[in-house]
């Protein structure tokens, strides 16, 4: 790689430093400009790895209103601290992902764009929540998106709900394509949130719609937690 370069040094030795500044500026930008991204994005990415938990439950959160999702998010992972008392985490234990819609109102590339990003989620298994319109969570439940909360919730929770008509339910059609076909079965894909009062929500600044309510996606990594913060929300909600 020396060659190339040896006429460049000979003018460098008898340049002045602003000459040789310029000098390499005027042909070496683009470079020099590529390395210094180059750097920042890996600086930042080890600073990004460095600062997140891998045991946080991701929260995915569609179309609802908050003015500040980082604001929303310290607020919801304090508390959540508090709640896990000597089983908490020094990082963040929560990461709230805004990112997704899942609006009709939206052109088709988007929403496909959308549900290419929601089926990448729930299949990487790095969905633990979601929190969306009442017929999203039903329609994608209808495709054994979500887990039955009949098996995870503890039965006091699960009754209560219950009793109060809370419960969402989905129905998976038969599927005899299948080398062992699968019946068609109804289960409990989420609750309906929109008329309880969460507290938490609120202090986070999150604004529920009307039609809100809320899912537990298959195989979410740490499952066990999204489970605990799932209690966090509904606490105060179900002791009225």
């Amino acid at each position: 790689m020396k060659n190339p370069f040896e006429g460049d040094l000979a003018k460098l030795k008898t340049m002045t430093f602003k000459q040789k500044f310029d000098y390499i500026w005027g042909y070496y930008k683009g470079p020099i400009i590529a390395v210094v991204f180059a750097i920042i994005f890996i600086v930042s990415l080890i600073k990004t790895i460095a600062g997140s938990n891998r045991d946080a439950i991701n929260i995915i959160i569609c179309d609802q209103q908050c003015p500040s999702y980082e604001t929303a998010s310290q607020v919801i992972n304090e508390a959540f601290t508090e709640y896990m008392g000597d089983e908490a985490d020094e990082k963040d234990m929560i990461v709230i992902d805004s990112s997704l819609s899942l609006s009709d109102t939206q052109d088709n590339y988007t929403q496909s764009i959308m549900q290419q990003k929601l089926s990448a989620l729930v299949s990487s298994n790095t969905a633990n929540m979601m929190i969306a319109d009442k017929e999203d969570i039903i329609g994608y439940g209808t495709l054994g998106m979500f887990t039955d909360l009949e098996e995870i919730l503890d039965a006091d929770t699960f009754a209560a709900l219950k009793e109060r008509n809370l419960l969402i339910t989905s129905t998976v059609p038969a599927d005899d394509t299948l080398k062992e076909p699968t019946p068609e079965y109804t289960y409990y894909s989420g609750i309906d949130i929109s008329s309880l009062d969460i507290k938490l929500l609120d202090d986070a600044g999150i604004t529920l719609n009307e039609k809100s309510a809320l899912g537990i996606p298959v195989n979410g990594r740490n499952e066990d937690r999204a489970v605990a913060f799932l209690n966090l929300l509904l606490a105060d909600s179900l002791s009225k």
